[in-house]
């Protein structure tokens, strides 16, 4: 062998060596998620004052706790739903500004706005406070919920005549106030250039500060979009059908599930969460049930049943084949892009990795557990590709609620303990404008090949 041959294959093997270096330094980088710390903002004590916040727990077990919290321009809204009362808080703790319903025999104060105060406290007689949604100007969208009984006749009629009971249904009408919590206007139910909501799924403002409800039936098939301005004018109106965006039909042994339903910010778009199962398992076990049915079986033959059953159910993969986003564009009635992950091929999955949201600029936010006091979220941008993975780690004395992604990228959440209401978040917005992260070779091609699918379905 010449030496220039030798040379040659030993310059290869070196070639080769530096190359799985890498490869190994690239995926040692790669799976190392690192912590996000978390920033207590402030607590405040349990109790029904003025600077306190209601929890209760109730006879069967469940505990009463804030039922929604919005964090949105430098400020906490908070439903507090055993006093009754929507807070706005500070990101000291200050509570600057109460709206409740009058308790009883409670005398109502009608104070001049051009007072200069350090705290707000104003009265509306709700029904049932539901969803709340905030402004670029800081103005409160609040759900009012009822309940009408409507006198129907029965479709039966029993000797000869009708039979007529009562039904009730849902209604809910969207209530504005101002900063202050003063009472602006009313949007349905005979409310400013409105119709009546039946069942509202969603409420949200978008980056231009228009009002966005979302409205379904009970049995999800159907959706409403409605867009209003800041007067209570109505500027847009879509209904969709779930079997119009999209269609399974043609998938045997397979059912899907509508897991959520999210409002872009940005656009007129809705996105659907979806979830879609394996259902040949449930099939196979009804046929061999059928098979029994009516059949005298002998004990030993029954066991010998259940061994077998357990047998297969070790072997068996889970149901859920996928997750999946469609982006669906209202204007063209079409889905323009989507987003699959938790597929069932992937042999590494260990825990299920769900949806969290969206912030204004599209970005989401996927949720995993990684242990009882900690998780791992992963961002990825409209596009697909993944921006970061962070670790977040949560205190073990307390309840944790209220985790949401907040419209600047921020994540923010409440742990409720025998005392008080902690308030914390995780500035999750100084990744998404940051410089791209450092990457695998892998996970860049990757990457790239997930750009250029979603951009072109």
């Amino acid at each position: 062998m010449k030496s220039g041959e030798k040379m040659q294959k030993r310059l290869l093997l070196v070639f080769f060596i530096i190359l799985v270096a890498l490869f190994s330094i690239f995926g040692c980088s790669r799976n190392r998620v690192y912590e996000l710390e978390k920033e207590e903002l402030f607590r405040l004590p349990i109790g029904t004052d003025d600077n306190a916040i209601g929890v209760k727990k109730t006879g069967s077990g469940m505990v009463m706790f804030p039922t929604q919290v919005v964090y949105k321009n430098g400020f906490f809204y908070m439903v507090d739903g055993v006093n009754s009362r929507i807070m706005k808080v500070t990101s000291r703790g200050d509570v600057i500004m109460i709206l409740s319903k009058p308790r009883d025999g409670e005398m109502v104060e009608v104070s001049d706005e051009n007072v200069i105060r350090t705290k707000h406290r104003n009265y509306y007689d709700f029904d049932n406070i539901g969803f709340i949604a905030v402004d670029n100007e800081n103005n409160m969208y609040i759900e009012n919920k009822f309940i009408r009984k409507i006198k129907k006749e029965s479709e039966i009629e029993l000797l000869g005549f009708e039979e007529q009971y009562e039904e009730e249904l849902y209604f809910s009408y969207i209530l504005k106030f101002d900063r202050l919590g003063y009472f602006q206007y009313s949007i349905g139910v005979n409310g400013v250039d409105s119709e009546p909501f039946f069942y509202v799924y969603k409420v949200t403002t978008n980056n231009e500060g228009n009002l966005i409800v979302i409205t379904s039936d009970e049995e999800e098939k159907y959706w409403g979009y409605y867009e209003y301005d800041g007067n209570g004018n109505l500027l847009y109106k879509k209904s969709i059908k779930t079997e119009d965006v999209f269609n399974l039909k043609d998938i045997e042994n397979a059912t899907y599930f509508v897991m959520d339903v999210y409002p872009s910010l940005k656009d007129r778009e809705l996105i659907f969460w979806i979830s879609l199962y394996d259902t040949t398992h449930d099939t196979k076990e009804i046929k061999e049930e059928e098979s029994l049915w009516g059949e005298e079986i002998e004990i030993e033959n029954i066991e010998e049943y259940r061994k077998k059953q357990m047998k297969e159910s070790k072997n068996y993969v889970r149901d859920l084949l996928y997750y999946k986003l469609l982006y669906y564009d209202l204007d063209t009635a079409r889905v323009r892009s989507t987003y699959k992950w938790e597929e069932r091929k992937d042999q590494n999955i260990s825990s299920t990795e769900e949806l969290l949201g969206f912030d204004r600029y599209l970005n989401g936010y996927l949720w995993k557990y990684a242990g009882n006091n900690s998780a791992i979220i992963t961002i990825f941008k409209p596009n697909g590709a993944n921006i970061t993975r962070r670790r977040f780690n949560f205190d073990g004395d307390g309840l944790w609620t209220n985790i949401s992604v907040d419209p600047d990228g921020s994540i923010s959440a409440t742990k409720v303990t025998n005392k008080d209401v902690c308030f914390y978040i995780w500035r999750t917005e100084k990744l998404i404008n940051a410089p791209s992260e450092r990457k695998g070779i892998i996970e860049l091609i990757k990457e790239k090949l997930r750009e250029l699918v979603n951009a072109n379905r």
